[in-house]
């Protein structure tokens, strides 16, 4: 007993000791946490996609019969899609593409989407030598849903990282387009309230919470955990999710009347305005081209591929009501012909892709995306608009 009450006063040293240990772990990770959640937002790098990510898919070859069976989709260093960037100072001609799903090329495999048929085309040494370079790279940091105004926050974080960019080209038009149907194409557009999400898959913008994964802490060690240590992740039954989607368009109902769009065009060319306005101040020659797309399909059946522009997200809720094919191709039409106007007014290049892919399911495999043999058509197009000579110029010029 009187062991017990001399080791009293030790214990209660120790237990002194282990509060002042813990207060103190306590106060240094709530220092830390509050430090980086000033300091992320405005000094940590934004990516478009997690940087040295490599993702494996098997496609089912049932609801994608016109894509490879297994595809991967690769991002280097930088967060683009496509080979490592090119070192500071060596001779590179550098090509970055921004837009949306239809650039972004999801399904389709590294080597067979229109980036990577794009460099290696541009990398023969005939079109090296009419470039002035040789190397060429070409980066993909477009993203799925990516609008107009998305454009824009990409192209204001990443810009200091391509103070050598050649040549940028802008895929815009087609996710402005789905979003407006998707908000049951109102006649004042933008909607209210105006929130546009951020268009990166890694930034320091949180938003941050008391929990494991929100926390600064977390978010900042798994950021730098992906510039220094290349992963990958494998998914499985890929066309899944886009089969139950083409269901839901079969059972739901058309609408035949294209609704007033004029707010949402008016909306979309001053959109499209900033983004050629970036674009031009980043790079030496900004290109826009328009997207191709599938308009009114000959065979009826062929409705069966078709999912989107409907009143609704058809990956988040049950959708109902969509526009016809008919009423579709008529407002992408618009769209590529408000894209047209507002490219040449800036003084850009265009390129209209509906005109060199063929409108089949061979090059398609729904209304707007590309297989193997589209984005093959879309790179010839791109190389013989690129490699122009009344429109290239010396690289030596200044920009």
């Amino acid at each position: 007993m009187q062991d017990t009450i001399h080791s009293l006063p030790i214990l209660f040293a120790w237990l002194h000791r282990l509060g002042y240990a813990i207060g103190a772990i306590v106060f240094a990770i709530l220092v830390i946490e509050y430090s980086l959640r000033f300091a992320l937002p405005r000094y940590w790098r934004a990516y478009p996609w997690t940087p040295n990510l490599t993702v494996e898919m098997e496609i089912l070859q049932e609801v994608l019969p016109q894509l490879e069976a297994r595809t991967r989709f690769c991002i280097n260093s930088d967060g683009e899609r496509g080979d490592e960037p090119p070192n500071t100072g060596e001779d590179c001609y550098r090509v970055l593409i921004v837009g949306d799903s239809i650039a972004e090329a999801w399904f389709v495999d590294q080597g067979t989407n229109w980036g990577a048929l794009l460099q290696s085309e541009l990398s023969r040494p005939d079109a090296k030598r009419a470039l002035g370079a040789t190397r060429v790279h070409v980066g993909n940091v477009a993203r799925s849903h990516t609008t107009c105004r998305q454009m824009v926050t990409m192209l204001d974080a990443i810009r200091d990282r391509y103070r050598d960019l050649d040549l940028l080209i802008v895929v815009p038009g087609a996710s402005d387009a789905i979003l407006w149907s998707q908000h049951r194409a109102p006649p004042k557009w933008p909607p209210e309230p105006d929130v546009v999400p951020l268009p990166f898959a890694q930034h320091g913008h949180g938003p941050f919470a008391w929990s494991l994964k929100k926390s600064a802490i977390y978010q900042w060690l798994a950021g730098t955990r992906n510039r220094l240590v290349a992963t990958s992740t494998v998914r499985t039954q890929c066309g899944k999710s886009l089969q139950r989607v083409r269901e839901m368009r079969q059972r739901g109902t058309r609408i035949d009347t294209l609704p007033d769009d004029r707010g949402f065009l008016a909306a979309y060319e001053r959109d499209l305005a900033h983004v050629c306005d970036r674009a031009r101040s980043m790079a030496r020659r900004v290109l826009v081209a328009t997207p191709p797309w599938v308009g009114v399909p000959d065979k009826p059946k062929d409705e069966a591929h078709f999912w989107n522009y409907g009143f609704g997200d058809p990956y988040r809720e049950s959708v109902h009501e969509y526009l016809s094919s008919a009423c579709v191709d008529a407002l992408m039409q618009r769209v590529a012909d408000t894209t047209m106007r507002v490219a040449r007014a800036k003084g850009l290049e265009t390129c209209a892709l509906r005109d060199t892919v063929d409108r089949t399911f061979e090059s398609f495999y729904d209304r707007l995306h590309l297989t193997p043999k589209g984005c093959r058509q879309v790179a010839t197009a791109l190389v013989r608009t690129v490699l122009n000579a009344d429109v290239a110029e010396p690289r030596s010029v200044p920009r």
